[in-house]
């Protein structure tokens, strides 16, 4: 990586208002771009794949498969993979 090109970020949450949160908030970090937006853990594992994002938001539970299986299919593919949970669980 150069140091103009900027880390990409595919957000996964089944929130759209939490994923349109966490977009606004790395959208106005320079070095970073968000690359993708996943909204349960088998499209999460879908486009990682595919986008072969730096670091991963993912939330913990969601319809189809959870974060925490994402997760661990993700480390299968790649052991170095960054993921960051991130969740907000209600009352």
């Amino acid at each position: 990586m150069t140091k103009n090109e900027k880390k990409k970020v595919l957000i996964v949450d089944d929130a759209q208002f939490t994923r349109n949160m966490l977009k606004n908030i790395i959208n106005k970090i320079e070095q970073i771009e968000v690359i993708g937006e996943a909204s349960n853990g088998v499209e999460a594992i879908s486009l990682y794949k595919k986008l072969n994002p730096d670091l991963v938001t993912m939330d913990l539970v969601m319809p189809e498969k959870g974060g925490i299986e994402a997760t661990e299919e993700i480390l299968k593919l790649n052991s170095k993979a960054l993921i960051v949970v991130v969740s907000a669980l209600g009352q």
